[in-house]
């Protein structure tokens, strides 16, 4: 599967716990890797946005990285746990 890159605007929001309840109720059917790669595959002039909890941390994983399901996962909970012990520990 060949993916390319493109310049897409991503809305990048984050607003602690909340952010991170929301997201399991809206996409309680898809994993982290099915929303990052439905939002990369959209077409260019479709608006669509993601969550900064599942663009940051697949954004710092490598292109072919991208394309792993395990990894992407375990990245965006990597990043969600890292997020809510910042947001404990205020």
């Amino acid at each position: 599967m060949e993916h390319h890159e493109r310049g897409t605007f991503v809305k990048l929001t984050q607003s602690g716990a909340d952010l991170f309840a929301y997201n399991r109720m809206r996409h309680s059917d898809e994993d982290a890797f099915d929303q990052w790669w439905e939002w990369a595959d959209k077409p260019f002039s479709d608006m669509a946005t993601i969550p900064a909890e599942i663009h940051e941390p697949v954004m710092v994983l490598s292109p072919e990285d991208r394309c792993d399901r395990a990894k992407v996962n375990e990245a965006v909970r990597r990043y969600q746990r890292d997020q809510r012990q910042a947001i404990e520990a205020e």
